[in-house]
């Protein structure tokens, strides 16, 4: 069993997550010494609906420079540590967003990182935590769960996981698991010898048809997920992924919906 747990554990927390681009998210806050380089971090605040936050306040905790954005919402911070950090975003009427990121540079001592926050009303945080509530009972009202804990080899992606990582397409879901199933021959690949014509999707426990992620999109969206189980070739799945169209060889991918429990 391979549990790929969400960036933070409470769903508070995982309702304040922002997205980080060229960057690595970690455990802990600590900067490395400034005399290591330095990084250029820029980014986007938004609202939750996407609308630009003005004069919110923007800083590298353990940093110096604090930076405010400006009327479409951009900021940038210079002069970041190397190494890992923990950026801020606050502004009144929201709740304040915290990210843990590593930032890193190259070989002249130079870099660049991207951050947008998409920032929550109190409100909103009190509804973020009510729906992963919700959806955290529906995995374990279908087995999710108890198949996470017996199994061995697979892969299990939680109601918490994906919204941390804010999904905008399929394969965003799957962006930590060591399986490309867009493209089964990376080197990179555990599941390095599956075929696009040998994956097994199931939505909600039914069988479905389409040999790409994105060929999930003609029926329903990304936002509707709220967990996913990556079996890989080599093992068969267990109850309720039984029908005739598993197949041992073959990758089984099953997604769980928000919609399915209505």
């Amino acid at each position: 069993m391979i549990k790929l747990r969400a960036i933070q554990s409470s769903a508070v927390s995982l309702a304040l997550v922002a997205c980080a681009q060229n960057s690595y998210f970690t455990e802990s806050a600590s900067l490395m010494p400034s005399t290591l380089g330095s990084v250029t971090v820029t980014g986007r605040v938004t609202s939750s609906d996407g609308n630009p936050i003005a004069n919110a306040e923007v800083f590298i905790e353990g940093n110096n420079g604090v930076t405010t954005t400006n009327a479409d919402g951009n900021y940038q911070l210079n002069d970041v540590a190397p190494g890992q950090g923990t950026m801020v975003a606050r502004h009144a009427g929201y709740a304040t967003m915290r990210t843990v990121s590593r930032f890193s540079v190259n070989r002249r001592g130079t870099g660049s990182s991207t951050i947008d926050v998409a920032m929550l009303t109190p409100d909103e945080v009190v509804f973020a935590e009510a729906q992963l509530a919700r959806d955290s009972a529906r995995l374990q009202n279908v087995g999710f769960n108890t198949r996470e804990d017996v199994g061995r080899g697979a892969y299990f992606l939680d109601a918490a996981h994906i919204a941390a990582i804010h999904p905008h397409k399929f394969s965003d879901i799957f962006r930590h698991v060591p399986v490309l199933l867009e493209n089964p021959f990376s080197t990179r690949s555990a599941f390095a010898t599956a075929s696009l014509n040998c994956v097994m999707t199931y939505v909600d426990g039914l069988p479905r048809r389409g040999k790409t992620l994105s060929s999930l999109e003609t029926f329903m969206r990304v936002s509707e997920v709220i967990g996913a189980e990556v079996y890989p070739p080599g093992q068969l799945p267990p109850p309720p992924f039984v029908a005739s169209s598993s197949q041992e060889n073959c990758t089984t991918l099953a997604l769980w919906t928000r919609r399915g429990g209505e």
